[in-house]
């Protein structure tokens, strides 16, 4: 999965220090409320006031959930990850 969304990333042009930062995101575990496609890649309460959406070849393959400095609209983290092309990430761990 990460490899797809930073092949799909570089495609759409996004700065090279995002996709390094996506690369090596931490993981938190599945968020709770969303579900086994949410993955959390930041600390369970962490703002997420933006969101973005990951494509290959036109059809939606993440959803990126971004905490946003608002001092300078800033992406300061990725808090989730939810698949949403149907792929299965696997059992809970």
């Amino acid at each position: 999965m990460v490899s797809d969304i930073v092949e799909a990333l570089r495609i759409e042009g996004a700065p090279t220090s995002f996709i390094g930062t996506f690369e090596n995101l931490p993981f938190y575990g599945r968020c709770p409320s969303c579900g086994s496609h949410c993955l959390l890649t930041a600390p369970l309460g962490t703002p997420w006031p933006a969101m973005t959406e990951v494509e290959r070849d036109g059809e939606p393959i993440a959803l990126l959930s971004l905490n946003v400095d608002p001092s300078n609209n800033r992406i300061t983290a990725i808090t989730h990850v939810e698949v949403v092309d149907g792929r299965d990430l696997g059992p809970a761990s």
